[in-house]
């Protein structure tokens, strides 16, 4: 709308110069001053308000605010949301502690319904040892399925109950899936699928039945020379029901980068052959379908080299776009992390870190450019890292990242994009809980409204909510504006013109 008032300022100010002087040496009665008076607000009002209207329309974020803080070492958040625009939030904590439980991970979790978040709630232990590559996906009924392994142990599985588990009774206790391997991601659509890698490179499929039973595996791939994955897979279940799944890897300890593609268009059953799609300095970070049915992949190149680039298929993945930079190399380095998320009007999302990891920034494609980035971690110091972000109701901006390992940030804005509806989460099937005589409840505290203003979106972003100034309102608005405008000036050239 800015560009409206742009292209009609010439006009406005010819016809307000001249017809202010015309009046002023017109007598100066009653009706001439509040002509005058009219004239100069609807000035005032075009070029005050239209501007105003315009950064509505733009992303804007909130301040970002501090969710969890602890002695712990905190490691690999995740976030995810259902059909009903909630969000779940998890992440794995160390314990260090000194005793019996030194060295004890536990998987913390946390919803966000409306504009609150619950309090984090310790779901599920983890066996001894350091444990990460926690990844999850939510099925139809609202509920989430998480698989967590990091290198040198078994991929973990395990799923709630029902949508409202911020219980540990309301989770299936943790069940082995894999002997050793080096991290795994799971997808549901109408089954539930896991991909992960083991400790000699080989890449494997399971189709898991919801107790964790496998109904089906079989080796897909063989990563090329002795690479091995460096962060869990990225997989998602595309619209067509096509898996697509893209690998990071690395030569150990500290050799060449890589990041593999394949796909099963038969709900896993057969998989092509891997494919490399990146330059060995680079490493996929994230993976994602557009409404047109492309796929878009996120890299971030490693410390030395820097820059963040993106690659798209427009054929289902079977040929891909040469790299387009995000942010150019001197912009920062370093495999710190990020994450892709799709709006109603089909742009593309990107959060990733900057400046040595200093920074969280935000970035948006729309089909043709990445706009400049624009930093979320405001008056955040430290290292940040693991960032994710996710989209809700349309145009709802979420994202979060770990700080200096002790520490998980969450930040929120709005998108210039439709605000959508949440279609709601299918009610859950009855179904009989798996007996857990072992499990102590842990009974979760809810985050007061009083830091209401941390968690609720500023004035500035609330003017994009939909039954309010939305694109198709602010041209209505800015058509009203000019045509009473260009009323009063009729009128008033009409009244001189009979003098």
């Amino acid at each position: 709308m800015s560009d409206l008032y742009t292209r009609l300022e010439p006009a406005i100010l010819h016809i307000w110069t001249t017809d202010r002087v015309r009046l002023l040496k017109w007598n100066c009665n009653k009706r001439s001053i509040i002509l005058i008076w009219i004239l100069l607000v609807l000035r005032l009002g075009i070029e005050v308000v239209l501007p105003d209207l315009a950064i509505a329309q733009g992303s804007t974020w909130n301040q970002p605010v501090q969710l969890h803080s602890t002695d712990n070492d905190v490691y690999d958040p995740i976030l995810l949301s259902d059909e009903s625009g909630r969000l779940h939030l998890f992440w794995n904590e160390v314990i260090e502690e000194v005793g019996e439980s030194a060295g004890q991970s536990q998987i913390y979790y946390m919803v966000k319904d409306e504009d609150t978040w619950s309090g984090p709630v310790d779901v599920l232990s983890l066996p001894k040892g350091f444990t990460n590559g926690l990844r999850g996906s939510v099925d139809k009924y609202g509920r989430p399925f998480l698989v967590v392994g990091g290198v040198n142990s078994a991929l973990q599985y395990s799923h709630a109950f029902h949508p409202d588990a911020l219980t540990a009774l309301e989770w299936q206790p943790l069940k082995g899936l894999t002997d050793l391997q080096v991290g795994g991601e799971i997808s549901i659509g109408n089954a539930i699928h896991v991909v992960y890698g083991d400790i000699e490179g080989q890449i494997n499929y399971l189709r898991l039945e919801e107790n964790g039973n496998v109904k089906s595996s079989q080796v897909i791939a063989w990563l090329p020379g002795n690479q091995l994955l460096i962060r869990p897979p990225r997989m998602i279940l595309a619209g067509d029901g096509t898996l697509h799944v893209v690998l990071p890897a690395i030569t150990p300890p500290d050799g060449d980068l890589g990041s593999y593609y394949l796909r099963s268009a038969d709900s896993g059953e057969s998989w092509t052959e891997l494919t490399s799609i990146s330059h060995p300095d680079r490493l996929a970070f994230s993976l994602a379908e557009d409404s047109s049915g492309h796929l878009h992949v996120l890299f971030a190149g490693r410390a030395g080299a820097g820059g963040r680039y993106h690659i798209v298929s427009e054929d289902g993945g079977k040929s891909w776009s040469d790299p387009k930079p995000i942010t150019l190399p001197e912009k920062g380095s370093g495999l710190s992390g990020g994450d892709y998320a799709l709006d109603s009007a089909n742009h593309l999302h990107a959060v990733f870190g900057l400046a040595n990891d200093a920074i969280v920034v935000h970035s948006e494609f729309n089909g043709a450019n990445w706009s400049d980035f624009e930093v979320i971690s405001q008056g955040v110091s430290g290292t940040l890292e693991k960032m994710e972000i996710e989209i809700t109701q349309g145009n709802r901006l979420h994202a979060v990242w770990q700080n200096d390992h002790n520490s998980i940030w969450y930040a929120e804005g709005i998108a210039d994009a439709p605000s959508v509806k949440p279609e709601g989460i299918i009610p859950e099937p009855s179904s009989e809980r798996l007996p857990q005589a072992s499990l102590v409840e842990a009974t979760p505290e809810q985050v007061a409204a009083v830091p209401t203003a941390p968690y609720s979106l500023p004035d500035s972003v609330l003017q994009a909510q939909p039954d309010e100034v939305t694109g198709a309102t602010s041209l209505l608005i800015a058509t009203t504006v000019s045509l009473l405008f260009i009323g009063l000036v009729i009128t008033l050239r009409y009244l001189l013109n009979r003098r």
